[in-house]
C-alpha cells in the first residue's frame, strides 16, 4: 500500500475546517482504497495523549519533516506555533524538495469586536513572509470551496507521483527482514527479535488501515484478529505471526532464546506476511463496496450495501441497536457467497431479490427491477462485492 503522510496545521478557530477536512480524508480514502493509496492524515490532536521527553512542539516538527504533503489553513492570525510549522515544512522543502506545501487563506467577513491588534499584524506578516518566499497562497470563502481546490491538487499529485502504480509491496518490508536473518547469523539474537518486532508491528499499523481500525487501540494481534473475521486473510497467516511475536516477546522480557528459535521466528514471519501480502494484493485490485451505516433521529440504524459507484445493491431494516446491525452485516457477508440464500421475487410487474440467512430471516432487500436479467445482474454484483465491502458511518 502506497501510504501518503499530510499534516494538517491550523489555529483553533479553524475547528469547523479540520472536522471537515477529516471527513474528505476519510472519502478520499474510501474511493482511493482500489487504487492501493492511503491518505494518513496527521493532526496536531493525535499528539496530545502522547508522552514525550520532548515538546509536543518539537514532535509537530519532526512529523512534518518526514510528511509528504504540509497543509496549513489560516484566518485571522497565524500563531507562532503555526509559523514554526511552516518554518519546518518549507526548510524541508528547500533540502529535500518535500513535502509538497498547501497554504489556504480564509478570505470571510470579521466582527470588528473581535479583532485583536496582534493576531492581525501577524497575519499581515505571514502573509508578507509568504510573498517573499515566493510560495503561492491560495484563497477559500467556505469548507466547501476549501474541499474542492484541494481535492484538486490531490489528484494532480497522484498523478505527478504515479501513486496508483508505486511498486512497493501492500505491506512495506523493505530489507529489515534480511537485516533479521544477518543478525541472527553474526548471533546477534537480541538485535535480531527487536529488529523483526519492529517490522511486524508496523505492518500491523498498515493492516489497521485496512479496516478502518485506529492505530493506537489494542495490540497488534487483537487488529490481525478482527481482519481476519471480516474474512480479508487467510487465517493460517495469524498462527505464523503470532508465533513469530510470541519468540520476540521473549526477547523483549530479556528472556534468552536459542539461535534456532531465532530462525523459526524469522521464517514465520516471513511466511505468514507473504500471505498477508497475497491477500491484501487481491483487495487492492478489487473495486471495494461499502456498508454505509445510517442512524436515524430516533437512534435506529440501517445500512445499505453500494457498489464501488455507489449505487444501491442491498439494504436492510432498522435495528433496534447497532451491535444487531453488525451482526447483520456478518450475516450477508457469510450468506452472500451461497446462491441459494438469494431469492428472486416479483410484485405489480416488478422484479426484486431478498437475502436469507440459514434460519430463513430475510437480512436484505434489493431495489424493484423492471426485468429478472436486472435482478440476476444485481444479485450477482452483491454476492462479489458483499464478502470484502467496507463498513462506514454516516449522518442520517
Amino acid at each position: 500500500m502506497k501510504i501518503i503522510k499530510l499534516f494538517l496545521a491550523s489555529s483553533n478557530e479553524l475547528k469547523e475546517e479540520r472536522d471537515e477536512f477529516q471527513k474528505f480524508i476519510n472519502s478520499k480514502n474510501n474511493e482511493w482504497l482500489s487504487k492501493n493509496i492511503f491518505l494518513k492524515l496527521i493532526i496536531w490532536e493525535d499528539f496530545l495523549d502522547s508522552i514525550s521527553q520532548t515538546s509536543l512542539q518539537d514532535e509537530y516538527n519532526e512529523a512534518i519533516r518526514t510528511c509528504d504533503i504540509f497543509v496549513l489553513l489560516f484566518f485571522s492570525k497565524v500563531g507562532k506555533f503555526s509559523q514554526s510549522e511552516f518554518e519546518s515544512a518549507f526548510g524541508q522543502f528547500k533540502k529535500t524538495s518535500k513535502p509538497d506545501i498547501y497554504t489556504y487563506f480564509k478570505n470571510d467577513y470579521i466582527k470588528t469586536g473581535d479583532i485583536v491588534k496582534e493576531d492581525i499584524i501577524s497575519l499581515l506578516d505571514f502573509k508578507d513572509k509568504i510573498a517573499e518566499l515566493k510560495h503561492y497562497l491560495t484563497e477559500y470563502t467556505s469548507v466547501e470551496d476549501l474541499l474542492l481546490k484541494f481535492n484538486k491538487q490531490l489528484e494532480k499529485l497522484s498523478a505527478k507521483y504515479n501513486w496508483e502504480n508505486d511498486p512497493q509491496d501492500v505491506l512495506s518490508n523493505g530489507g529489515v527482514l534480511k537485516q533479521v536473518k544477518l543478525f541472527i547469523n553474526q548471533n546477534k539474537l537480541d538485535e535480531a527479535m527487536l529488529k523483526l518486532r519492529e517490522v511486524l508491528k508496523q505492518n500491523m499499523e498498515e493492516l489497521a488501515i485496512w479496516n478502518d481500525l485506529k492505530l493506537h487501540v489494542g495490540p497488534p494481534m487483537h487488529m490481525v484478529h478482527d481482519l481476519i473475521k471480516m474474512n480479508f486473510f487467510d487465517k493460517s497467516a495469524l498462527t505464523k505471526l503470532e508465533f513469530a511475536l510470541s519468540v520476540t516477546d521473549k526477547s523483549f522480557n530479556d528472556i534468552k532464546i536459542t539461535k534456532g528459535e531465532a530462525n523459526d521466528a524469522l521464517e514465520q514471519a516471513e511466511k505468514g506476511l507473504a500471505i498477508l501480502n497475497s491477500d491484501l494484493g487481491l483487495v487492492a485490485n478489487q473495486k471495494l463496496g461499502m456498508y454505509q451505516i445510517e442512524i436515524a433521529k430516533d437512534g435506529s440504524p440501517n445500512f445499505k450495501l453500494l457498489d464501488p459507484n455507489n449505487n444501491m445493491l442491498l439494504r436492510s431494516e432498522m435495528f433496534a441497536s447497532t451491535s444487531a446491525l453488525k451482526n447483520c452485516i456478518e450475516s450477508v457477508r457469510r450468506n452472500s457467497q451461497e446462491p441459494n440464500m438469494f431469492h428472486s421475487k416479483a410484485r405489480n410487474s416488478k422484479y426484486f431479490f431478498v437475502l436469507k440467512a440459514k434460519n430463513g430471516q430475510v437480512i436484505g432487500m434489493s431495489h424493484l427491477y423492471d426485468t429478472q436479467e436486472q435482478v440476476d445482474e444485481v444479485i450477482a454484483q452483491t454476492a462479489a462485492i458483499a464478502k470484502t465491502a467496507r463498513v462506514v458511518e454516516v449522518d442520517g
